[in-house]
């Protein structure tokens, strides 16, 4: 059985969790993942996992010692033959410092790019030693030069063929023969509700020329679907410059402009290109604007992308070899 250890905020690390664990279970490996984040219940993340996988939910209310027990209480009932941990070498509490050196199963770390403060606050060189293997998944990390580190493509939560075809996607979404944007509400409370206010400002302002939809755990009418599985309807995309926003609108080609928010671990701003970073909404009106006057190829594409989750599972399973 694989231990996925996905503690934080927001959708990040339970997607990338979860995209990790549906390709495990598809090579015949049961998973069990534990997450706190504040939205694990804003769809039915359970249903993602089959053959006795499971989804372990920490209130993310408790503190940090409330987290560790938790947390160390679900690892003694797994009898787990391998560790997975994302992001945080000593977990985000670190519940994980005393655990990891008595640890007699191959240990991984899923290491993307970290706030350089964090790792010297907290020393984590030391901690990335006790790691079998360091999965990159899909961009540039503080550790890629260890030989125990391996790149792969970025982690998707669907394959490129379970992408809703265009012209169904276009369906769901209520979507005429105008340009469509997307705009992905994920991160905190506060800047979700923004991101949604910014939604009705841009259907007010492009009417007539631009279908703004809203994706959004807060909204009453979201789908269960992911956004991941429309993204062959929409023109373009706005967000935030998370991990899952950024990745999925670039291996599905879809025009991306962000807004990157600050974080303590994560450095979205770093994570960008200079094309999609947007500074303010005057910015965003003015991009959209010329972005307008190209007419976009339109919604006939069904992108083909590799999902490193695939290839993760593979050198996870390599150190059994």
């Amino acid at each position: 059985m694989w231990f996925i250890y996905a503690l934080g905020g927001g959708w990040g690390h339970l997607t990338r969790a979860m995209s990790l664990a549906r390709q495990a279970e598809r090579r015949g490996h049961r998973v069990w993942v534990v997450v706190n984040s504040r939205w694990a219940c804003a769809r039915d993340w359970q249903a993602e996992l089959q053959h006795g996988g499971r989804l372990w939910v920490i209130d993310h209310r408790l503190n940090r010692e409330e987290t560790a027990q938790q947390v160390l209480h679900v690892w003694q009932q797994a009898a787990a033959k391998v560790l997975v941990v994302d992001v945080f070498p000593r977990g985000l509490a670190g519940e994980l410092a005393e655990l990891l050196p008595r640890l007699s199963c191959p240990k991984v770390l899923i290491h993307r790019d970290l706030n350089p403060n964090y790792i010297a606050r907290f020393h984590l060189d030391q901690f990335v030693s006790h790691y079998d293997l360091l999965l990159l998944p899909g961009e540039p990390a503080p550790w890629s030069h260890l030989p125990t580190a391996c790149h792969t493509p970025a982690w998707l939560l669907r394959d490129h063929d379970e992408l809703l075809p265009p012209a169904t996607a276009r369906k769901w979404l209520n979507l005429t023969s105008s340009a469509a944007l997307g705009v992905a509400a994920s991160g905190r409370p506060e800047e979700m509700r923004e991101l949604a206010q910014l939604a009705q400002q841009l259907a007010s302002h492009f009417a007539g020329r631009l279908q703004v939809r809203l994706f959004s755990p807060l909204c009453k009418t979201a789908s269960p679907r992911p956004l991941l599985e429309f993204l062959p309807a929409l023109d373009a995309l706005v967000g935030s410059g998370g991990y899952n926003t950024v990745q999925e609108a670039r291996q599905t080609c879809t025009p991306l402009f962000s807004f990157p928010r600050r974080r303590l671990y994560d450095r979205q701003a770093h994570r960008l290109l200079p094309c999609e970073t947007m500074l303010n909404t005057t910015a965003l009106l003015s991009q959209l604007t010329a972005w307008l006057e190209t007419p976009p190829p339109g919604p006939s594409r069904i992108p083909a992308y590799i999902n490193g989750a695939k290839w993760a599972v593979e050198k996870i399973e390599g150190l059994w070899r």
